[in-house]
C-alpha cells in the first residue's frame, strides 16, 4: 500500500505558480498592473468593431446601438478596477474609444476625436472610471449596502464645527503606496471629495448621476 502511495506521489505533475489568474472576465496580474486584462480587452474591442464595414448600410441611431452594446458596454465593464493605472494603458483605451467614435459618426481616421465624442455624449475613459467610483460610492453611502464597501466609508467628524461638517465629506485613509491608494477605501474617499458640493448633497440616484454626469462633461471637453 505504502509503495503504491509513493508511487502515485511520484507520478503527480508539481503546479506552477501563475502569473495571472481571470475572474468574472477580469485577468488579475500579480502587481495589479492590469496590462494583461486591458491586452486582451483592447483585441477584443477591436474584433468587435466590424462595424465600419456595415455603417453606410446603416442609420446613425442603429450604429450607436450596435456600438453601445458591442463595445461600449466592454470597455464599461468593471472599469472602476482601472482607476489609478498607468497612462499608457488608459491612452490605449482611448484609442479603442476614439476610433469607435469615428465609426459611428462615419468620419475620416484623421479627424479630432473631441468633438465626436461630444456629440456622441460619451464621456472619456477616464472620466467614465471616475463616474463609476462615484456613482458606486453614492449608492453604498445611501443605501448602506453592501456592508463591506459600507465599512470602509466614514463620514468626515472636525473635531469642531466648521462648514464643512455638513459638506457631505468622506474622511481620508492613510495611504503609504501607490497601490493603496488605489484601493477603493482611498478612492472613492479622494474622488467624492472632489466634488462640487452640489453634487454631494443629491438626495436621489437619479439626481446624484445626472449631476455628476454635467459636472464631468464639462470637465472632459472644457
Amino acid at each position: 500500500m505504502l509503495g503504491w502511495t509513493a508511487s502515485l506521489l511520484n507520478s503527480l505533475t508539481p503546479l506552477s505558480e501563475s502569473s495571472a489568474i481571470r475572474v468574472l472576465g477580469v485577468t488579475i496580474d500579480s502587481h495589479l498592473t492590469f496590462d494583461k486584462h486591458i491586452t486582451k480587452l483592447v483585441s477584443s474591442c477591436n474584433y468587435h468593431i466590424r462595424l465600419c464595414h456595415i455603417r453606410q448600410l446603416i442609420d446613425h441611431d442603429t450604429a450607436m446601438t450596435l456600438a453601445c452594446s458591442s463595445v461600449m458596454n466592454r470597455l464599461d465593464y468593471c472599469n472602476a478596477i482601472l482607476y489609478g493605472v498607468t497612462n499608457q494603458n488608459i491612452v490605449r483605451l482611448q484609442c479603442i474609444q476614439n476610433h469607435l467614435a469615428r465609426v459611428v459618426c462615419s468620419a475620416p481616421y484623421s479627424s479630432p476625436s473631441a468633438p465626436l465624442l461630444q456629440s456622441l455624449h460619451w464621456l472619456s475613459i477616464s472620466y467614465q472610471i471616475t463616474y463609476k467610483i462615484a456613482m458606486l460610492t453614492f449608492k453604498t453611502k445611501l443605501h448602506h449596502q453592501p456592508i463591506y464597501l459600507t465599512a470602509m466609508l466614514h463620514n468626515y467628524t472636525p473635531t469642531r464645527q466648521l462648514r464643512s461638517s455638513s459638506a457631505g465629506l468622506l474622511k481620508r485613509q492613510t495611504t503609504s503606496t501607490k497601490t493603496s491608494d488605489r484601493a477603493f477605501s482611498a478612492a472613492a474617499v479622494k474622488i467624492r471629495n472632489d466634488l462640487p458640493v452640489t453634487i454631494r448633497s443629491a438626495t436621489s440616484s437619479l439626481q446624484f448621476a445626472r449631476r455628476l454626469k454635467t459636472h464631468l462633461f464639462a470637465l472632459s471637453f472644457d
